[in-house]
């Protein structure tokens, strides 16, 4: 078994690498794309569009800077904090705390040094499209959904075999 450290060391990682594709493809986003101008990929169904983003998903919270701000850090923290209290945890799970802090740290850093978020996917079909995006936010939407899979799973599992015990 490979000492705690080597974990940790992985999970810092994980969360810069993150942290750095998201800040990475947003600076590339901002320098070759025009504001609110879209650039498709396929079709019309998937394009790259420069969006200045001050709230959060579906543009819930506009301009409440210091409330994001607020509920990243709160949000991190307590990530660390379940990460270096749980005795049990696995690679899975490891794995999507560390995405999501990386994609929640990205956001927050455009929050605090830009004022806004960049996104620039822009998805769906003529005029019916999903709110802009970016890495972190793939990254933090991903990661949460399979942490939540993978725990019913887990919980499953443990429930089974201690029945047939």
């Amino acid at each position: 078994m490979k000492h705690k450290y080597y974990y940790h060391l992985v999970f810092l990682i994980t969360v810069i690498l993150i942290m750095s594709l998201d800040q990475l493809t947003k600076r590339v986003a901002e320098n070759t794309l025009f504001f609110n101008e879209s650039f498709e990929i396929l079709g019309n169904y998937i394009r790259l569009s420069y969006v200045e983003n001050t709230g959060a998903a579906f543009g819930i919270l506009k301009d409440k800077k210091i409330i994001l701000i607020s509920i990243s850090i709160i949000a991190v923290i307590w990530i660390i904090w379940y990460y270096l209290k749980t005795t049990e945890i696995d690679i899975v799970e490891m794995g999507a705390m560390a995405i999501i802090i990386g994609g929640a740290l990205g956001n927050l850093y455009d929050r605090i040094f830009r004022g806004y978020v960049v996104d620039f996917f822009d998805v769906g079909i003529n005029s019916y499209r999903w709110p802009a995006f970016n890495i972190a936010d793939i990254s933090i939407s991903l990661s949460i959904c399979i942490w939540i899979v993978y725990s019913v799973y887990k919980d499953i599992k443990k429930k089974q075999s201690h029945s047939v015990s």
